[in-house]
């Protein structure tokens, strides 16, 4: 696990990044330190990119975690 941190972007995604400027730089509001799996400014779950838009819902409609959803309740 690596230190991360969450944004919801201008378009209602939640990214991933580990660089806090950049996700100041391309957030909407709110930045959150997060600690679990990421790449490719997603979070990784059972190995894939989770692409979760700011209502709760997957792009490819995959089950999102709890703690994902906690997560997105604070941005």
């Amino acid at each position: 696990m690596a230190t991360g941190y969450a944004y919801i972007d201008m378009k209602s995604v939640l990214h991933v990044v580990s660089e806090e400027a950049t996700a100041r730089k391309y957030g909407r509001g709110r930045v959150a330190e997060v600690d679990f799996e990421f790449g490719g400014g997603f979070p990784i779950v059972d190995g894939e990119p989770l692409i979760v838009y700011s209502d709760g819902g997957e792009k490819n409609g995959r089950e999102v975690p709890q703690y994902i959803l906690e997560l997105m309740d604070q941005l």
